[in-house]
């Protein structure tokens, strides 16, 4: 039951069972506000390798009536010196969260270690002579929280009684991964202290610090997915989008080109089906100003209630709105990156709402390419490393096929509403008034055009310092040479070899990545300008058909009306 409860609800996985020991050893764990993942570690052992695991238990939890028969039906022992390494030396496995209940009570998102120096577990993996297993459960502290509002007064109350008081909250459905890491490596002992050494793994678990607001969507709609892993590619052909989800977009941007923000984000839901993913529902992100206000909370919220009226939730991206089509920058591509590396099949949606004002809807779907994922990963920018993945300007990034789905009953009702509109009602989508949408265009590429030429002539200046320092470089080895020469004419001993490099400190490089990004922000306004040009055209086109008609009218209404007055 726990072992189906975790694979539904968490997406739960375990990794690196195979570290875990025929014989006896001592399983180190963190302590969560509510140590669910461990329910799932002893069910998934004891289904898959046949082992029961006896974990130690806080000495209150003895002391409730009715409670120590029942936890020692369960294996759960007191915890002595003595009767932990007794039990390890039958060959069997002990678990032990040095924190305990106080970690658990007291500990908060932030995954701080609370043992206060408890390191009683390890002078039972002594007197056992059995290896220490660390264990952690990644976004346990997202799973269930702890109440962490008037911490000091918490503090003195669990002080005072020793009592588990603290509120709990949560059950997220937010995706729970476990490393069962190696052995420690060393543990020293004194005569007043032991000192272990404890892989940083355990203390610093991965993706557990100074993460952004929206990691806590981005750790939610991952349950049902595997553990992330960035070098795997998960590829999308299309992306079917609700018409929901448009008219929400759509809503959602023009509100906010109206006030005073530039740019509208939020998020997408939906699910993946093979190689298409299908966006069915959406929500903004907020725009408050209030210093106070949560906005990892705010999501969570949205989340929830989200689920709770059985509407797809799971997270597969973010959209974003663009003036004038001039929405790739370095932050634009750094945002995706952990979209991409989180949410493996993350998209992002880009509208344009001046262009839709114009009758043109403009809605398109990007992803990064593998060799952009790859760039950003080693965090090397140079010429040699774009050289190496083969990145250029045009495989930056990558148009994925979009198409917007509406079901069979929304289908109908539009065509009612079809006839009910008048007709009058569409001569908005023949508006001729083109110049403006491609004066701005033409701005915004003049501009990004400027700042590019502004690059190159950075990077020509570099590459100039880098021939003059080469040229300096040979004039000083060469006179050098020449000097040795004199000198063991002289019969004297030649001067010591000095490396080069500490004389002539290389020249930084410029970094390339934002001449790429203005390269490809130049192009995509090169593309818009004449894919617009072109359904321009076919507007005039279109309007000097139906003129020539009127006009060749016109005129024979005026020859009669001649003839007749002769």
């Amino acid at each position: 039951m726990w072992d189906a409860l975790g694979w539904i609800w968490h997406g739960y996985e375990i990794h690196g069972i195979e570290n875990i020991p025929s014989g006896g050893a001592l399983l180190v764990y963190y302590h969560g506000a509510l140590p669910i993942d461990f329910y799932y570690i002893c069910s998934h052992i004891l289904l898959y390798e046949g082992r029961l695991i006896n974990p130690v238990g806080d000495r209150f939890l003895f002391k409730i009536p009715g409670w120590s028969s029942l936890l020692e039906a369960f294996g759960v022992i007191p915890g002595t010196v003595q009767s932990c390494a007794t039990l390890l030396r039958k060959g069997n496995l002990l678990a032990i969260a040095p924190g305990g209940v106080y970690e658990a009570q007291l500990g908060d998102h932030n995954y701080e270690v609370l043992w206060r120096q408890r390191l009683g577990f390890a002078k039972v993996a002594i007197e056992a002579k059995v290896p220490i297993i660390p264990i952690f459960t990644r976004n346990i502290r997202e799973a269930f929280r702890s109440f962490n509002i008037c911490q000091s007064f918490w503090h003195w109350l669990y002080q005072k009684t020793h009592l588990p008081l603290v509120p709990i909250y949560g059950g997220f459905p937010v995706k729970l991964t476990t490393f069962i890491n190696t052995s420690l490596n060393k543990i020293y002992v004194t005569d007043k202290d032991i000192t272990v050494d404890i892989p940083p793994d355990l203390i610093f678990p991965p993706y557990s610090h100074h993460e952004k607001p929206a990691w806590s969507v981005i750790k939610m709609a991952n349950r049902n997915r595997r553990a992330n892993v960035p070098d795997v590619d998960n590829t999308i052909d299309l992306v079917q989008v609700d018409g929901l989800v448009v008219a929400k977009i759509i809503k959602h941007c023009h509100e906010e080109g109206s006030s005073a923000v530039d740019v509208a984000q939020g998020v997408l839901l939906g699910l993946v089906a093979d190689t298409r993913l299908e966006v069915t529902n959406c929500f903004p992100f907020p725009k408050n100003l209030d210093e106070n206000f949560d906005e990892e909370d705010y999501q969570m919220e949205m989340m929830r209630h989200l689920r709770k009226v059985n509407v797809d939730h799971l997270h597969v991206g973010w959209y974003q709105s663009t003036q004038q089509g001039a929405f790739l920058s370095t932050q634009f591509l750094e945002s995706q990156f952990t979209y991409q590396t989180s949410i493996e099949e993350s998209v992002v949606l880009i509208y344009d709402p001046l262009k839709t004002k114009r009758g043109f809807l403009h809605l398109k779907a990007y992803r990064l390419t593998p060799q952009a994922v790859a760039l950003y990963k080693d965090n090397d920018f140079g010429a040699d490393a774009i050289k190496t993945q083969h990145l250029s300007f045009e495989t930056l990034y990558q148009e994925i096929r979009l198409v917007i789905h509406n079901s069979h009953l929304v289908n109908a009702l539009l065509c009612e509403l079809s006839e009910m509109v008048p007709s009058y009602e569409g001569s908005q989508y023949l508006d001729l008034g083109t110049a403006s949408v491609l004066e701005k265009h033409l701005r915004s590429l003049t501009d990004n055009v400027d700042e590019l030429l502004q690059d190159t002539n950075k990077f020509n200046i570099y590459q100039r310092q880098v021939v003059k320092q080469q040229q300096e470089k040979q004039k000083y080895i060469q006179k050098r040479n020449l000097e040795n020469t004199a000198r063991q004419a002289r019969g004297e001993a030649p001067l010591p070899e000095e490396d080069v490099t500490k004389v002539f400190k290389p020249i930084p490089v410029p970094p390339r990545l934002e001449p790429m990004v203005l390269s490809a922000q130049i192009a995509a306004h090169c593309q818009q300008v004449s894919l617009f040009c072109s359904q321009a055209l076919g507007k005039l086109f279109l309007s000097e058909a139906l003129q020539q008609p009127q006009s060749s009218q016109q005129q024979t209404v005026l020859k009669g009306s001649s003839k007749a007055t002769q």
